[in-house]
């Protein structure tokens, strides 16, 4: 049996979405400074380092995490479907669809997903939110028509950034029992196959998005899935 954990760190020096929305952490003692206890203050946005988000995040009316059971998030039979962006680094549907049936040597779909692109080893750098891949219109469509319980992607935002559509809105208001877990980092010894994903954000009520910690654990009866 293998585990991967596939959550992007957290530090004071990593990248937000906009101004506003980044985190600090800071020591408030240290027993290295001659003091009695190591105390930090974590001020954190929810969608720092790798969270995962309700229908909430775009649409009014929605479950917010604190509404679901742990269940929900843990032991979930997850397929894992490595796709190579092309030329303007979108992710197309037939890309996908072809990524999807070399990987998965099963009829019977997971209803949880994750793609990767190979980006989320990125994200230390500059360019790691303004040139990320992204999902062309028609994936989103597809992905939004497969009643996912979760999905997974190592980019993140999965939106045409130079003519945008609002994909998670879209995928939201077609699926809104979906539950979005991003971004994620896979590193290259997570070949496609299936898995099972452990995602349990930080337990706090009331809120639609919330950090969590991403493992991927693969035994020897779902390697035998992947190619």
């Amino acid at each position: 049996m293998s585990s991967y954990d596939i959550t992007l760190p957290v530090d004071n020096d990593m990248w937000c979405y906009q101004s506003g929305w980044g985190n600090k952490i800071t020591a408030l003692s240290d027993t290295n400074d001659g003091a009695t206890d190591t105390v930090y203050r974590f001020d954190l946005c929810s969608h720092t380092g790798t969270y995962i988000e309700t229908a909430g995040h775009k649409l009014c009316g929605q479950h917010n995490l604190s509404d679901l059971p742990p269940s929900a998030f843990c032991r979930q039979r997850t397929v894992v479907i490595r796709v190579q962006p092309d030329a303007r680094a979108c992710i197309t549907l037939s890309a996908f669809l072809a990524a999807l049936s070399a990987g998965l040597q099963t009829n019977d779909m997971p209803s949880n997903v994750i793609v990767a692109s190979g980006w989320g080893s990125e994200h230390n750098h500059a360019d790691y939110l303004p040139k990320a891949p992204w999902f062309e219109a028609q994936l989103t469509d597809h992905i939004a028509g497969l009643g996912l319980h979760i999905l997974g992607v190592d980019t993140p935002i999965i939106d045409n950034q130079q003519q945008p559509y609002d994909a998670v809105k879209r995928l939201f208001e077609t699926s809104p029992q979906c539950l979005l877990l991003a971004p994620l980092t896979l590193s290259e010894q997570i070949p496609s196959g299936l898995y099972e994903l452990d995602c349990l954000p930080l337990n706090i009520i009331g809120v639609s998005a919330a950090p969590c910690r991403a493992m991927l654990t693969q035994s020897a009866s779902s390697a035998a899935a992947t190619l």
